[in-house]
């Protein structure tokens, strides 16, 4: 059993820009309430799973859970004409699902350096939020994060995957594997705008869309020292015709066109160093190639006019690689004092771009006209933790 609570409240106040890109509050205007959410999400699963060994190296497991899911919301909201408050009518909807898996692993021969080979498929589901079931109507839409209204039945997110690859021991202490998968995500639930020019959108199921790539990984151990190398490639697209508001347009997809901000390619590296009496230092780099940009994802950088031909140009942000460092020290089996630096060199990287207008030019100030702008999502800057564990 897993139940959750949501509360989450937003204010509008009036204002205006300075000279250096900072707001500063109207005067005599204060705060106002627009939007208020308190919801509940509470789900149930039982399951059953079983290994069968139908030959003398071939296994073979099969899965079964069931879930039941409730989400319920009170809604607090503005209207846009007559400025009220109003208490929508409280919602309150259910989900249900069977999810069967089922997965077969045979070893190649009796030698401990002998690969696995496995193969499985697996179905699971994903319940709408609090948050997106409240933005689901397109003729009452909000403005994110939430501008909230009573909405409509969304439906739930069906995954189903297929994986295959293999396990290989190479030798004592250095191992390999090797998987490659498809996710076909059903009814999965994107943001749509209400119009061109607008702001104002709703969340609503989209027919499909998959992820498929390949997984690898290398580890050993010699000494003290675990070194580990993995490398994934990820191809996620949209699987359906339709119109998605993304960035400042609409943007007209079909199947197979990609899906802005995941990259193609992540390597990751990590090495770790058992010092002695109890320390263990390490560090890993992480590194991801460019990525598509959200209202670009067709490759158009704006509409066309009627008798023009488009102008292609795809817009990517670059891609970037992070270090991390990593301490731990255990004077006993219970104790344990970590430090964690995560972006050592406190490297700059966006993590997600859009399309859009903006009001400031390159040097922030405010101008007051619209112009064609990339908007980014800043990556974490360098960070510290610091911890203590017990055991018991």
């Amino acid at each position: 059993m897993d139940r959750s609570r949501v509360e989450y409240s937003q204010y509008e106040q009036e204002g205006f820009f300075t000279d250096r890109r900072g707001v500063i509050p109207a005067p005599g205007e204060d705060r106002e309430l627009s939007a208020n959410v308190e919801g509940r999400s509470t789900h149930y699963g039982v399951y059953a799973t079983d290994t069968w060994q139908v030959a003398p190296r071939t296994h073979v497991t099969g899965t079964a859970r069931y879930n039941h899911s409730t989400v319920s919301n009170q809604l607090t909201t503005r209207d846009d004409d007559t400025g009220i408050i109003e208490d929508k009518p409280n919602e309150r909807f259910s989900y249900n699902s069977v999810n069967p898996a089922l997965g077969i692993a045979h070893r190649l021969g009796e030698a401990a350096t002998t690969p696995t080979l496995f193969a499985n498929v697996a179905r699971n589901t994903r319940v709408p939020t609090v948050i997106e079931l409240g933005c689901a109507d397109p003729d009452e839409p909000c403005r994110l994060p939430a501008g909230l209204q009573a909405d409509p039945y969304l439906k739930q997110v069906k995954s189903t995957t297929v994986e295959a690859g293999l396990r290989w021991p190479l030798a004592p202490g250095m191992r390999f594997n090797l998987a490659a998968f498809r996710t076909d995500n059903k009814d999965d639930i994107l943001f749509r705008s209400t119009s061109v020019t607008g702001q104002l959108g709703y969340f609503a199921n989209f027919p499909k869309t998959r992820n498929q790539g390949v997984d690898t990984e290398f580890a050993v151990t010699h000494g003290a020292f675990d070194v580990g190398i993995g490398y994934s490639f990820l191809k996620a697209t949209y699987e359906a015709n339709g119109v998605l508001r993304q960035g400042e347009r609409n943007v007209t997809i079909t199947p197979g066109t990609r899906i802005a901000g995941l990259p193609r390619h992540t390597l990751k590296l990590a090495v770790d160093w058992r010092v002695g009496d109890g320390l263990t230092v390490g560090s890993d780099l992480q590194a991801v190639t460019s990525r598509g940009v959200s209202g670009n994802e067709d490759g158009l950088l704006e509409d066309p006019e009627v008798g023009e031909d488009p102008e292609y140009k795809r817009v990517r942000l670059p891609g970037y690689a992070i270090v991390n460092l990593r301490a731990s020290w255990k004077p006993s089996a219970q104790w344990e004092l970590y430090a964690n630096v995560n972006n050592v060199f406190d490297r700059r990287h966006e993590t997600f771009g859009a399309l859009a207008e903006t009001m400031f030019d390159a040097s922030g100030n405010y101008t007051g006209e619209e112009a064609d702008a990339l908007f980014v999502a800043p990556g974490t800057p360098r960070a510290v933790f610091v911890g203590l564990r017990y055991r018991f």
